[in-house]
């Protein structure tokens, strides 16, 4: 038989009655106290009755949880949950309490339904998730009488996933999530050409200046075109998205404008007509991609960011072994971007670019550090916090560019260092 809990209104109940009733065998209160004593005991067992029989339903029910496989961050989208009851016994509420994760950014994951006999409820609440890998795990039902005396409630594992693509700069500013300038970021990373790559449709973003007016009328929609230069340049990231860099309020972490970042100038530099080498850090593991070019090669990446999750082991072994990995192969002309954590150990990184042949040549190590959160400002507080010193420090010796991010306009000034650093606007490799 499923165990009973009293609430502290039932407590309150109990004592007041006992009250009541020693007061009225004594003969020290009012006439009505003996019978409001009475009264009060008949409450409760009838209030007791009632959420046993409640209880004895509620493990008989059958939940699901529905909701899309993949979504788009920055877009609501609902989660609902399905509860069916086999048995021929109504409920008369029962509490629904989904425990989705806290990157999810669930909106009243909590909701209290009727139940009928032989039949069917559904509460559906919304989330707007952040982007990367999001399993949700497992639901509570809770069930008791209607004056809330007694209760029981009900654990059901139940797991399920949700990949949520991340979107670039251009695309957040452009929904007005944050402040900002996309219009130079798109401007530099996309190619000017006399040769024609391709035609596709607008995106938020695009300069309509190569608005394909002839394309446009024929097709009903607004199509742009991409040039590509005469030398397009080839891109190598690193992306780290180890423990510290999902600290924080998610949408905002460091992982968060990581992701965007990456997809920011991956899309850009491949409607350029130019490749990108990209290696995902997730603590003791890395994922190599590339080379990526065309919109198909941007889509896969994009998919394989939606996969990335909170990992729990720091990058201090695997960051220069990644970056080794990630310069061997992508070319040594090459614009490096370091993408990497508050908490990354610098002084290796910075060893290991050094040792590469012109391994420093046209490299920018962004560290992605939000500002305002707590979560990532106590980390940087610990003895961490000297390292970082030292390792910007012995970065700018090597002649390494060197930014902190800790705002979305900070980001746009640095992919526009790195569109510079592309495009021959700074001093030439050595």
């Amino acid at each position: 038989m499923p165990l009973l809990t009293p609430t502290e209104k039932a407590t309150a109940t109990l004592f007041l009655a006992i009250i009541l009733g020693f007061l009225g065998v004594t003969g020290k209160g009012l006439p009505f106290t003996a019978a409001g004593s009475s009264l009060l005991f008949i409450v409760l067992a009838v209030a007791y009755a009632h959420a046993r029989r409640e209880a004895a339903a509620l493990f008989g029910l059958k939940v699901r949880r529905i909701h899309s496989e993949r979504a788009v961050e920055g877009l609501r989208m609902e989660v609902k949950i399905t509860v069916e009851n086999p048995t021929p016994k109504a409920l008369s509420y029962v509490e629904v309490i989904d425990h989705a994760p806290i990157r999810a950014r669930p909106h009243e994951a909590v909701g209290r339904i009727p139940v009928p006999a032989s039949g069917s409820a559904v509460f559906t609440y919304t989330i707007t998730p952040a982007p990367g890998y999001h399993r949700f795990k497992r639901v509570t039902l809770l069930t008791g009488d209607p004056l809330g005396l007694f209760h029981t409630s009900r654990d059901i594992p139940l797991l399920t996933g949700l990949s949520v693509e991340p979107i670039s700069l251009g695309e957040l500013l452009f929904r007005g999530v944050s402040g900002g300038r996309a219009e130079p970021l798109v401007s530099r990373m996309r190619g000017w050409g006399t040769e024609l790559y391709h035609l596709r449709e607008y995106e938020p973003g695009d300069d309509v200046r190569r608005i394909a007016w002839l394309a446009t009328a024929r097709t009903g929609r607004l199509i742009v075109w991409d040039g590509v230069r005469e030398a397009a340049e080839d891109y190598a990231i690193l992306a780290d998205l180890s423990a510290e860099s999902w600290a924080g309020t998610p949408g905002e972490t460091a992982a968060d404008w990581i992701m965007r970042a990456v997809l920011t100038v991956s899309k850009g530099v491949t409607l350029s007509g130019g490749r990108v080498w990209v290696t995902i850090l997730r603590g003791d593991v890395w994922e190599d991609l590339g080379p990526l070019r065309g919109r198909d090669a941007v889509d896969m990446l994009r998919a394989r960011l939606s996969m990335a999750g909170p990992s729990t082991v720091s990058p201090r072994s695997t960051l220069a072994r990644s970056t080794e990995d990630l310069l061997a192969r992508a070319p040594i002309s090459s614009v490096k971007i370091f993408m990497i954590g508050p908490t990354a150990d610098l002084a290796s990184l910075a060893e290991t670019i050094s040792r590469i042949p012109q391994g420093r040549c046209r490299s920018i190590v962004a560290i992605f550090h939000p500002s305002g959160e707590t979560a990532i400002e106590e980390v940087v507080r610990r003895a961490d916090h000297r390292l970082i010193r030292e390792g910007i420090t012995h970065l700018r010796r090597l002649g390494i560019g060197v930014a902190v991010v800790d705002s979305p306009s900070k980001l746009v000034w640095l992919l526009e260092e790195a569109a510079r650093y592309a495009f021959g606007q700074t001093r030439p490799c050595l």
